[in-house]
């Protein structure tokens, strides 16, 4: 096995130097910006010799650093000098701002054949330096004669070699200039760099290799969580201000530890590297800090981590770099022995990797997200709606996180349908196209997910399922009102109106503006809930309708573009409204009134109101997008409540097309739709029965089904790109309508 074996020389001792050029330029402000071979370049890029400020790379064999020659009785090294030389047995680390040492030897010959490595004490790291985040160069020193001297006094090896680092700071005096000081490292602009001012590359910042363990902030989901242990929210401002918000807490007098199990058992000298804090209730109770490697269950062996950091009275940092020493390792935890404290302590923020290439660090901030965890927990609405002619399709992945997520989801009855039915069962990718038979499932259904990387975690939704056998024994007539955005117009009204029409509804639209089947309604493309509420006027509307008999009939009389341009919702005379009274603007004191709309335009009585408004809003930036969805959204609820007293709202909304694994529209829009969850529920949790949510989203394709550019063809065979990822065409706009007309069905 060889290791990176990094050498540092003192300056003043025989060989060959740096040049006086070569100093100069080290002393100079830096040049431009030019890449050099990397600290750990392993297949020979940086010719041996050559020297970067005192840096010689070579690359070793471990029992060549310096050995015993029998026949010449006498300690040979394969490097020419080796008097006060340091040898690095990993790169220095740049770590936030920080240089650290992880681990290097003072190498001593004398001519007697008699040498000396010193190393720090076992687990042991050295302080961190600051490094140069600008344009200052920053030398970062190793003092011989102070680490001497300390030994000397009695200090162990790692606290005399951590008092004898320093930092000399531009061309302040003294400089570097005599053999018992050390260059270890040179700073500029956060990097490492070499005599000419040259960042490493490759390596660089550092040496420090991955966190592998993706639960390190999502502690409650760890793989492995010792028995016994509850999930708790961090309230120390240490811990927060690290971005620690959960802990894992043991009982008194108990271990606390957690951790994952390891792909294939680690082989013997792998290197292992952890980092966690922990937290106790009674300031210096933190029990035994441990690194448990297990065999079995529940058979482990242990290795003692280093106090890296002591925060406060109450919150440790601890650190281990180490070696795999036995065979047949299954599963890792760290955390502590408590079990002679009465003290509560919490275990947060672990770190953790486990490989064949030397490792000593691990970046402080290095900290991934789960790539399933959260992201295997479903937003669907609670019910789902089915009718006896068909089955209806459901796509389990649009209700995740990330619908790219690699997961599997089981379908079951819940509670099971009694023998001798037969059970119901699905199972399938999330990605998948699965069928729900209403002549399968019973009342309730029961969605399980669990990620590929996340198996552990078992995420379970229950809906509950509401059958209707179509077409109706006695057809019945209902009336409309539906208020939305373009997803409302083009051929939705038209195919509800022929689906509810062979399921014995005939459903009769009302509203101020004509869509494109030649009916009125409220599909107004490109508007937003602001729109509507009249909070922000944007393009959506130019003109507001006015009080009085002759506005409303000069609105009426308009053309489609006309009615468009105009806002027909406002009100600026007396009103129960609970909408906000507008401040400037063209509708500067009107405020958003459907029972005046209602009024002022003798709409018959409404049966079924449908809604879906909120995705023009999403237009605009996150923020301001979803604090307009969860400000407006509860407000057009109860203005259609208030207009409307004993109707059924039927609330719904569609997905983004699937068109690139960083999901950013999806990953927004998601957000919307949770708060519009939310604003439902809440509002049935208060009483309105009548109140519904079809989550549509569940039940069409976000793979196909979304316009495309004209594209090219060769050879018979069309190539071209997703132009319009928003609006859903076929066949996702028919399952959309598919769904939606289900629900009407068995709620009318």
């Amino acid at each position: 096995m060889t290791h990176n074996v990094y050498r540092a020389r003192a300056r003043g001792m025989p060989g060959p130097g740096l040049t006086a050029d070569e100093q100069a330029a080290v002393d100079r402000a830096v040049r431009a910006p030019i890449t050099v071979p990397t600290f750990a370049d392993r297949d020979g890029g940086i010719p041996l010799g050559e020297r970067y400020d005192g840096l010689l790379v070579k690359v070793v064999e471990a029992d060549q650093w310096f050995q015993w020659d029998a026949s010449a009785s006498a300690w040979v090294t394969p490097f020419e000098y080796v008097d006060h030389t340091v040898l690095f047995a990993s790169p220095p680390v740049l770590d936030q701002g920080l240089l650290y040492f992880p681990e290097f030897r003072l190498l001593r010959y004398r001519q007697n054949g008699y040498g000396t490595f010193y190393v720090p004490a076992t687990g042991g790291v050295f302080a961190p330096l600051v490094a140069s985040a600008t344009a200052e160069v920053r030398r970062h020193i190793f003092d011989i004669d102070v680490y001497l001297t300390a030994v000397a006094g009695g200090a162990t090896e790692a606290a005399a070699a951590q008092s004898a680092l320093s930092t000399v700071i531009g061309n302040a005096e003294p400089l570097v200039d005599n053999a018992t000081q050390v260059i270890l490292a040179v700073t500029i602009n956060g990097k490492i760099v070499d005599n000419r001012g040259r960042p490493f590359v490759g390596d660089v910042p550092g040496g420090a290799i991955p966190n592998q363990f993706r639960y390190g902030k999502l502690i409650d989901d760890a793989p492995f969580i010792y028995p016994g242990l509850a999930g708790v929210d961090i309230t120390d401002t240490d811990l927060v201000g690290m971005g620690f918000t959960r802990g894992l807490r043991g009982p008194a007098n108990s271990t606390v530890s957690a951790g994952d199990y390891f792909a294939e058992p680690p082989k013997i000298g792998d290197y292992v590297v952890t980092r966690f804090y922990l937290h106790t209730s009674v300031a210096g109770q933190f029990g035994q800090p441990r690194l448990y490697l297990y065999d079995a269950e529940p058979s482990a062996s242990f290795v003692v981590p280093t106090v890296w950091r002591q925060i406060s009275d109450t919150v440790r940092e601890y650190f281990y770099a180490g070696r795999i020493t036995q065979t047949g390792r299954v599963k890792w935890a760290v955390g502590t022995d408590n079990s002679a404290n009465a003290s509560l302590v919490t275990i947060a923020g672990i770190q953790f990797h486990c490989g064949a290439s030397p490792a000593f660090w691990i970046g402080r901030a290095d900290y991934p997200s789960p790539l399933g965890g959260s992201g295997a927990s479903l937003l669907m609405a609670d019910d789902i709606y089915l009718v006896s002619d068909r089955p209806l399709p459901l796509f389990a992945c649009n209700g995740l996180n990330k619908r790219s997520l690699p997961a599997l989801v089981d379908i079951t009855n819940s509670p099971a349908v009694a023998a001798p039915a037969p059970p119901y069962f699905d199972t399938g990718r999330a990605g998948d196209l699965l069928w729900l038979d209403p002549a399968a499932i019973g009342s309730n259904l029961k969605l399980t997910m669990r990620s590929d990387d996340a198996s552990h975690l078992a995420f379970t939704r229950t809906v509950a399922v509401h059958k209707k056998t179509v077409p109706l024994a006695s057809p019945v007539t209902r009336n409309c009102a539906y208020f939305g955005d373009s997803h409302s117009n083009g051929n939705f009204s038209p195919n509800l109106k022929a689906l509810l029409a062979a399921w014995g509804v005939d459903i009769n639209y009302y509203g101020t503006l004509p869509n494109d089947a030649g009916e009125t309604a409220e599909g107004r493309g490109g508007w937003s809930l602001a729109n509507y509420i009249g909070t922000r006027q944007g393009a959506a509307w130019t003109s507001v309708v006015a009080a009085g008999s002759g506005a409303t009939a000069a609105y009426l009389a308009g053309d489609y573009t006309a009615r468009f341009n105009a806002n027909p919702f406002l009100n600026n005379g007396a009103s129960g409204s609970a909408a906000p009274v507008i401040s400037g603007g063209l509708a500067d004191g009107y405020r958003f009134d459907l029972v005046n709309y209602r009024t002022r335009f003798a709409l018959p009585a409404i049966d079924v109101v449908l809604l879906n408004l909120w995705s023009n809003d999403m237009n605009l930036s996150l923020a301001d997008g979803l604090a307009d969805v969860v400000a407006y959204y509860p407000v057009m609820l109860a203005e259609i409540r208030r207009a409307w007293p004993s109707a059924k709202i039927i609330c719904w909304a569609s997905a983004p097309g699937y068109v690139n694994p960083a999901e950013i529209r999806w990953t927004e829009r998601r957000q919307a739709l949770a708060a519009i969850y939310s604003a439902v529920k809440a509002a049935q949790t208060a009483g309105d029965s009548n109140l519904h949510l079809v989550s549509a989203w569940m039940h069409h394709t976000v793979r196909s089904g979304f316009d495309l550019t004209a594209g090219t063809t060769v050879s018979g065979v069309t190539k071209a790109r997703v132009s319009d990822d928003v609006h859903t065409h076929f066949p996702a706009d028919l399952q959309v309508h598919e769904a939606l007309a289900a629900a009407i069905v068995n709620l009318i």
